[in-house]
């Protein structure tokens, strides 16, 4: 009995195209690149008429059918004006520090959202479109440039750990990076992290679950005064989460009504020294909303311009906060 012919669209001896393969793992340098280089590379199932899938032979309608099913487990994210709008100023954002010269402080952003609302999605297709761009003015492949040891990573995403620790969180940093720790202590940890992001050119860091922190544990506050310890490296530092504003991380800030920034107060002087101009005497922290959304619409309702109408009774909330 002859082999029968191959499937429509599955040449011989290659796998069927719509399988998974390994999910790469985005808190790795290794996992966010093959994730940037493959976001889009899905090929959806083709559009067949009920005469033509009727005409198929059984095999050929199963491996259809399961092409339909990985079509409908990858659907594309569909823009909205939301996260356009969250995308764009991102991106901007991103762009004018990444060209900074000076060591001074970055601003950075915070993403506050509903879950499951994209906020995540938005972010992370926003910095691979940047690492892509800013990978091709340098006209480089992602990978180590000759004559040194590190790779170039504009763009480092981690989540932060569940009951965090200032160590922990520095242990999630280094992990993306691939930076041994093994043994260290927390200021090790930190001067390793600072070194790390000086040594591989990262522009951006994005630090996914930021609401982890409830501020109740002394931990949490002590991730907090890590992560601003963070803003004086040279990236856009990134926080996102759910709730921000309710989560008590603006606690100690109040809102100035004149310019729409939080304010906070200087960092205390651990070391009680005498002189203002001491690290941590006269150091303070901004943070400003610059746009909050929350737009319901039901079928038949006007919606603001630009907005796309939804399903009814269907919520989009963000807020963007930016830190100076």
């Amino acid at each position: 009995m002859g082999a029968s012919a191959p499937e429509a669209g599955h040449p011989a001896g290659s796998p069927v195209s719509f399988l998974p393969g390994p999910v790469p793992d985005r808190e790795t340098w290794e996992g966010w690149t093959r994730w940037r280089l493959t976001r889009r590379d899905f090929v959806p199932a083709p559009v067949v008429s009920a005469a033509e899938h009727a005409g198929m032979t059984a095999r050929q309608r199963r491996l259809h059918d399961l092409s339909r099913v990985a079509t409908h487990s990858n659907l594309i994210i569909q823009e909205t004006p939301m996260s356009a709008w969250v995308s764009r100023k991102l991106r901007s954002l991103v762009e004018v520090n990444a060209f900074c010269r000076g060591p001074d402080t970055r601003p950075g952003l915070m993403v506050n959202g509903g879950g499951c609302q994209g906020k995540t999605e938005t972010v992370c297709e926003a910095l691979a479109g940047f690492e892509d761009e800013w990978l091709a003015l340098h006209d480089q492949v992602p990978g180590a440039v000759a004559g040194t040891l590190d790779h170039h990573v504009p763009v480092a995403y981690v989540r932060t750990p569940v009951k965090a620790t200032p160590i922990s969180a520095c242990q999630r940093i280094l992990d993306f990076y691939g930076e041994p720790y093994k043994g260290m202590r927390l200021e090790d940890l930190v001067r390793t992290v600072k070194s790390a992001v000086f040594d591989h050119g990262t522009k951006a860091l994005a630090i996914d679950d930021i609401t982890r922190l409830k501020m109740h544990r002394e931990a949490d506050q002590d991730v907090l005064d890590l992560i601003r310890e963070l803003m004086g490296l040279p990236v856009t530092l990134i926080l996102v989460g759910v709730g921000i504003p309710k989560s008590g991380l603006l606690r100690d800030g109040r809102r100035a009504p004149r310019t729409g920034q939080w304010l906070f107060p200087p960092v205390k002087d651990r070391g009680k020294s005498p002189n203002d101009d001491a690290p941590g005497c006269a150091r303070s922290f901004r943070m400003r909303m610059t746009a909050s959304f929350a737009v319901r619409m039901s079928e038949g309702e006007e919606g603001p311009a630009g907005v796309s109408r939804r399903g009814p009774g269907v919520r989009a909330g963000a807020v963007v906060l930016s830190l100076t």
